[in-house]
Parts: structure tokens; sequence; C-alpha cells
């Protein structure tokens, strides 16, 4: 046990001697490399594994609201990293870097709010949105009914779809609106495969799981640099609208490419979503 402490410690010491001689020969610290390769993920890892700067991200989340706050942060960090006082250009990176990151927390907690709105069929927005979907999905069938079996056909698991949102919530529905507002003619064709005897799949179950686990991967911050360009809560749903209709389709085609049947449904949408995570952010926008 001693020993292995020792190595812990001679290993930190050897790595707090390295960057240092790595800062020497290059002439820049690490903050100032990660500012340079504009990345919000590495910025967020560093200050988290940075000791110095360990209350610096609660700060964001609570003062980073304009200019002046940002200006106040900055040369309070500037304050613990000497190395970026005379450099200007390194200081307006991070003025925007923290802009972004406060972007990121931002849609990060409104699309998790939308996802714990549960579906409530007492509310009239949300019904007419419902209603809506079925009219861009069925638009030569007429609903017989709010409660009617008839909601399977788009991919629902009964007679009334309002128990299939408990897992997405009101952000389930809005991103399937969405998708189907936006990529008609792609999510018609999706439906029509889900609606094959041989290739049949639950079209709107599969969407609300998507959902879910687009949250979970948006939670361990691997498309934080996707967000970080949203300013506003209208940008952010529309961005994880993006990522969501891309990944709807890109599991369509792998639905059609592996043959799959309706029994491999929970099992396929898993093993998609492994496979997504392990892809670089250019597989969730093209």
């Amino acid at each position: 046990v001693l020993l292995f402490f020792k190595a812990i410690l001679f290993g930190g010491f050897v790595r707090r001697k390295w960057k240092f001689i790595y800062r020497m020969i290059v002439g820049t610290c690490e903050l100032q490399r990660l500012l340079a390769d504009d990345s919000v993920v590495r910025f967020d890892n560093y200050l988290r594994q940075s000791k110095a700067l360990s209350n610096i991200r609660e700060r964001i989340k609570s003062e980073c609201s304009d200019t002046e706050s940002r200006r106040r942060l900055v040369k309070d960090i500037v304050d613990i990293k000497p190395t970026l006082r005379n450099d200007e250009n390194g200081k307006q990176a991070l003025s925007l870097m923290l802009s972004r990151w406060k972007n990121v927390s931002n849609s990060k907690a409104y699309l998790e709010e939308l996802r714990n709105v549960k579906y409530d069929p007492k509310n009239n927005q949300h019904e007419e949105q419902l209603l809506h979907l079925w009219s861009l999905l069925m638009p030569n069938e007429k609903l017989t009914g709010r409660l009617s079996r008839q909601w399977i056909d788009i991919g629902f698991q009964g007679e009334d779809p309002a128990t299939d949102f408990r897992g997405g919530g009101y952000l389930g529905l809005l991103n399937l609106l969405d998708f189907t507002e936006r990529y008609h003619a792609r999510a018609l064709e999706a439906l029509k495969v889900s609606q094959n005897p041989q290739s049949s799949y639950f079209f709107c179950s599969a969407g609300i799981g998507i959902t879910l686990h687009l949250i979970w991967i948006i939670r361990t911050g691997k498309l934080d640099d996707l967000l970080s360009s949203c300013e506003s809560q209208e940008d952010a749903l529309k961005r994880f609208g993006d990522i969501y209709s891309t990944l709807f389709m890109k599991f369509n085609n792998r639905w059609v490419a592996t043959k799959a049947n309706f029994m491999q449904f929970n099992t396929e949408l898993e093993a998609f979503f492994r496979h997504a995570k392990e892809q670089s952010l250019h597989y969730f926008v093209a």
C-alpha cells in the first residue's frame, strides 16, 4: 500500500515537472493551448482537473451572464494563471470560451427541463401537437378518437400515446414533431419501413427511445461542442432536433441494412447507440 501511494505521489511530481518543462519549450501554458484548440469539452475537462480553478465551473453557471461578468471572471482566472496576463488574444479567447461553456450549461438545463415535463392529456398544447403529429404521418386517414388502436399504426404501443412518453417526456413529442415537420419525406419513408411486416418496429416509440438515449449522451459531455453556439433555448432545441433527426435516419438505415425484425428492436436500439457513442462529432451531424 505504501509503495502504491508513493507511486501516485511520484507520478504527480513527474507530471508537474513535465508540464513546467513543456511550457518552457513551447512558450505557452496548458490553458493557452486549450484555448487555441477551441474545444469546450477539453476546456471543461481542464476545469474539472485543475485544483486552482476548482470553483470556476460553478461561477460560470451563476455569474457569466453578460460581458461585464465575463470580464470579471477572466480577470480572476488571469490572477490565478498569470501566464495569460500579457496575452490579449488569450484573454479574448478565454472570454469567448466562458460564453460558450455557459451556452452549453444553459442548453443542457433547458433540454433536461423539457424531458422532465410529463405529457399531459389535459394540456391543450400537448394534445394539439400530438394530433398534428398524426395528421403529418397519416394525412389520408382520419383518427376515429383520441383513444384508438390507430395510434399503433404510427408506432405507439397502445391506444393512448400519453403512456409512451414517460421516458422522453414532452421533449419526446417535440422531437417527433420536429423530425416529421422538417424531414417529412424521410419520416414517411421510415414510417413505411416500420409498418412493413418484414421490417416492422414501433416508429414513435423508437423516436422516444432516441430522445432518451440522446439525453444520456448529452449528459456525458460528448456533444458539448455542438451545443456551445446555442445562445437561446430555441437554438438549443433546434440543435438537439438536428442531432435527433440525424440519428433517427441513421437508425432506420441500420435497421433496414441489418434486416432486423420486431423482436430485435430493443437489442438493435441499444447496439445502435453503443456504436454512436464511439463515433466522432461528425457522426451526429451528417
